[in-house]
């Protein structure tokens, strides 16, 4: 067992971290633990965000927790506040996958096809519209930066809409993606307002599918936004799978994750 005392997990307190992080995380303090006169104290610099992100992850890694529900349950006896934004939701449900042995692959490389807004955001006060684009990064964990590697304004200025039952976006250009990808929205009318955003993880995306839906409850900002967006607003992404590589032992898959994040 390390005699190191404290280590650094650093990720944004609104976004989830790295799942190649959110995997060291916790078995970096699962080996801590296995000496039973060690204690561990997860702290969150800012507040209790990234705490609340951390603890449900390492009870489901650990055995203590058979689902991502149990193990909020259990962390909001003690705090009310709970996992509040729906990506470090995802992505602990990830982690869940991951630790019952799903065939998960170490990396997969999908291209975006298409992005389908359901609704329109009202971000316009005047037709209750919006002139939405949305950019695609991909997150380097071992440099903790993402990089942008896709805009749609890039393929086709924003347009305006109002009151549009769907609003979709076709990738003519590479939209290529391997690992942690952050997609944000934003409204370009209004000084490029952020509306909303989603991350994912490629290697979670099903292999059987060539879309994913998200409804209102799943993305960030707008879950809890009722004054521009409706209760039936959701996003669609489309996807092809252009390859994916499986490892068998855990160990080698954590390693993997990291390297392919790091596009090696």
């Amino acid at each position: 067992v390390s005699t190191q005392s404290t280590w650094g997990f650093p990720f944004d307190e609104n976004y989830p971290p790295a799942f190649a992080d959110l995997v060291d995380f916790c078995g970096v303090v699962a080996a801590h633990l296995a000496e039973p006169s060690h204690v561990a104290v997860i702290h969150c610099r800012l507040g209790t965000p990234q705490a609340l992100a951390a603890l449900p992850s390492l009870l489901i890694y650990m055995g203590n927790a058979a689902s991502y529900f149990e193990a909020e349950a259990y962390v909001m006896q003690y705090s009310a506040q709970g996992v509040l934004n729906p990506s470090q939701q995802r992505y602990i449900q990830y982690l869940e996958s991951w630790v019952r042995n799903d065939p998960i692959p170490t990396t997969r490389v999908v291209q975006f096809t298409y992005v389908t807004i359901h609704t329109t955001p009202n971000f316009d006060m005047f037709d209750h519209g919006c002139s939405p684009y949305f950019t695609i990064e991909q997150y380097h964990s071992r440099g903790g930066r993402l990089q942008r590697t896709y805009s749609s304004s890039a393929e086709a200025p924003p347009r305006h809409y109002a009151n549009r039952t769907k609003i979709t976006f076709r990738i003519q250009s590479d939209g290529t993606a391997c690992g942690d990808c952050r997609f944000m929205f934003f409204d370009s009318q209004n000084t490029d307002d952020y509306m909303f955003c989603f991350w994912l993880h490629t290697s979670f995306l099903q292999v059987d599918s060539t879309m994913l839906a998200l409804t209102k409850s799943e993305i960030d900002k707008a879950w809890k936004d009722t004054q521009h967006f409706a209760p039936e607003f959701a996003v669609t992404v489309g996807y092809e799978i252009i390859s994916s590589k499986f490892e068998p032992a855990e160990d080698e898959m954590v390693d993997v994750l990291i390297e392919s994040d790091d596009g090696q």
